[in-house]
């Protein structure tokens, strides 16, 4: 059985236009041969995809009372994703992400905030009865909740704590473009976390190391208890202070990589929750894996998913590391 988990933020929905060999200057249109439209955000694509792989998984989040957030709440109900979490606000508007993806899948967006500008930590209190029945706590989109101050994250994640939660962090992309006093909020809230999530790119901001592995080392010293670091196509690692596990990734075809972070954060928790830590690395790659591959978004269950392994192979290797497990 898998222990419950629990999402805490943003709710939008996701306009993917694509793909482009370049961006528009200011002044200039260029045309686009593809357009998708769905219900996501950081927590809607972690919560769909816990959902298919047989978890309910409870979110945490706001939405406007206009047609789009209706359509979220009901997509989230009809893949049996509990809602008692999300809130509506009157008169608001949902949050709008333009995901723009160029010839070789990889994005760039433009994000219209909405109502995830009024999300805050009261409104996430007093959901606090349902977050503490879970057992597992996701925060993703740190960023889009900007009226959450880093003093009461720090607060929430000690509480959660006390109560015996494990808590998961994706800070995601910083919007401001990493100023020192953002790295140090971020490293100050770590201190409390079980798991941090970063990608690549987001891990060097934080760390200021090219290398993911001495970026890692370099986090672990916040006291975060493990990182997970998404490399892309090159696969993922997983680093605590005795051992870095590392998988390569898949070989599959790209169509849309937005939402891929968020697909193997779902991996990762779907096999912590299920105390399953053999394989945990492959399983999350393979989810994401075949999430990017499909032009018409629709996440594995956990066959498709051990299937999808069996029959794919893997791509490459993580730059500079080529061991599966290395002891620190």
């Amino acid at each position: 059985m898998v222990k419950r988990i629990a999402i805490i933020g943003d709710v939008n929905t996701d306009v993917i236009l694509g793909r482009l060999t370049h961006l528009p200057e200011f002044g200039q249109e260029v045309l686009v041969g593809e357009r998708r439209i769905r219900t996501a955000g950081a927590a809607g694509n972690t919560a769909l995809a816990l959902a298919a792989l047989g978890a309910t998984p409870l979110v945490v989040g706001v939405v406007g009372d206009d047609p789009e957030g209706v359509k979220i709440r009901s997509e989230f109900e009809a893949k049996g994703i509990d809602t008692r979490g999300i809130y509506s606000i009157p008169g608001g508007e949902t949050g709008t992400s333009y995901g723009i993806t160029s010839e070789d899948g990889e994005r760039a967006f433009i994000t219209y905030m909405g109502v995830l500008d009024e999300f805050s930590l009261p409104m996430i209190m007093s959901r606090y009865p349902l977050i503490v029945e879970c057992d597992f706590i996701l925060v993703t989109g740190y960023f889009l909740m900007p009226k959450i101050t880093v003093d009461e994250w720090v607060i929430f994640f000690k509480q959660l704590k006390a109560d015996g939660k494990y808590i998961a962090l994706d800070s995601g992309w910083d919007p401001q473009g990493w100023p020192e006093t953002v790295i140090m909020d971020i490293h100050r809230i770590l201190a409390s976390v079980n798991l941090f999530l970063p990608n690549a790119e987001e891990l060097k901001q934080l760390s200021k190391k090219a290398d993911a592995m001495e970026g890692s080392r370099m986090l672990l010293q916040t006291g975060v208890k493990e990182i997970a670091v998404k490399c892309g196509a090159h696969g993922s690692m997983l680093v605590n202070p005795v051992e870095a596990m590392i998988h390569p990734g898949f070989d599959s075809q790209v169509f849309d990589t937005v939402g891929a972070g968020d697909t193997f954060n779902a991996g990762l928790l779907y096999m912590l929750a299920k105390r399953q830590t053999h394989g945990l690395l492959e399983f999350a790659n393979a989810l994401a894996a075949m999430a990017i591959s499909q032009s018409d978004r629709e996440y594995a269950s956990v066959a498709a998913v051990k299937e999808f392994i069996a029959r794919n192979s893997i791509l490459c290797q993580i730059p500079s590391v080529g061991k599966t497990s290395v002891y620190l």
